[in-house]
């Protein structure tokens, strides 16, 4: 019988975005934000491209990066073995899936679908009204959560316990460390793509996020407050 399946609620953010976090010379603070998000969420590289001088094809290469990253936090949340490359893409594309729901407003630039928030909506509108950040280094995001994760603990662990149950009367005892793993995942995800269709969202939340100048007038963001932002976008269990 392999080890027990649990849902271990994380205390702590222990992989900080590696997603560029640099905006160059003709500096527009909420448009950079804005830009960098939908790097980030929906996968739209062009007008952070042009904030930043690097390619689609970096930029692409880098959301991979912040994905799989993501896709590692996903898989710590569960005491169980690594599973297999294929499982994990599988992972990746399920977040990248979910993050395209996300929906945030950057001083007056907003990501929420302007007609109705169906999940396949990616639509933008303008807003105003949004309040203005502390001082001028900073930016207000507003965000409204996506509730996916947090909102399916319950299914999670009565799924985990009858996936527990089989292991106990030795329903994997013939297959290897990965091959469980990627069984529990397979059904883990089939549950939780079957929730995509009905998202929801918690209440907005603000993130305050500061910017630097470094060399070469390269303005740049922490790791730790792309941290704070994408954990307000998409929560984990925690």
């Amino acid at each position: 019988m392999k080890s027990r399946i649990f849902l271990y609620i994380m205390t702590s953010a222990v992989i900080c975005s590696v997603l560029l976090c640099g905006c160059g010379r003709s500096f527009d603070r909420s448009g950079c934000i804005t830009a960098m998000l939908d790097t980030a969420c929906k996968g739209d590289y062009t007008s952070y491209s042009e904030y930043t001088g690097y390619s689609t094809a970096d930029l692409a290469s880098q959301r991979d990066e912040w994905l799989d990253s993501e896709a590692g936090r996903f898989i710590a949340l569960f005491n169980v073995p690594q599973p297999s490359d294929s499982t994990r893409a599988s992972i990746e594309k399920f977040l990248s899936l979910v993050y395209a729901n996300a929906q945030y407003s950057v001083a007056g630039v907003s990501s929420e679908p302007a007609v109705s928030d169906t999940a396949d909506s990616l639509s933008y509108s303008q807003s105003g009204g949004e309040e203005a950040a502390a001082d001028e280094n900073s930016v207000t995001v507003t965000v409204k959560p996506i509730t996916l994760l947090t909102g399916s603990i319950s299914d999670i662990r009565e799924y985990t316990d009858s996936f527990n149950k089989k292991n106990s009367e030795f329903a994997y005892s013939a297959v290897s460390s990965q091959e469980y793993a990627d069984s529990y995942f397979s059904g883990l995800l089939t549950l939780l793509q079957g929730k995509l269709a009905d998202i929801s969202f918690g209440q907005p939340v603000r993130v305050t996020v500061s910017f630097s100048k470094g060399k070469g007038g390269l303005y740049t963001i922490s790791s730790d407050d792309l941290r704070k932002l994408t954990d307000a976008i998409l929560p984990f269990p925690g």
